[in-house]
């Protein structure tokens, strides 16, 4: 499959119009709008997680965590 220019000059034409089966062109043209809307939802889903992270962000308990190894430190485990 080729490689499409990311940006067309002025007197070029969009590379779907090369495509002469008009059914072909739907397709690619909903395969394109599918992956825009994946994309949007990916980013709302992702935006919608960070808030919820910071609302909550105080009611964890983060004292007992390592940062870096993402595991509870020993001496936690021994008091319980």
């Amino acid at each position: 499959m080729p490689k499409l220019k990311r940006y067309l000059k002025k007197n070029e034409k969009p590379p779907i119009e090369d495509i002469s089966n008009p059914q072909e062109q739907e397709k690619i043209q909903l395969t394109v709008k599918a992956i825009e809307g994946y994309v949007m939802f990916s980013c709302i889903a992702m935006g919608l997680l960070q808030m919820i992270s910071l609302s909550f962000s105080k009611d964890i308990q983060t004292k007992h965590f390592d940062f870096y190894g993402h595991h509870p430190k020993l001496s936690c485990l021994k008091q319980q």
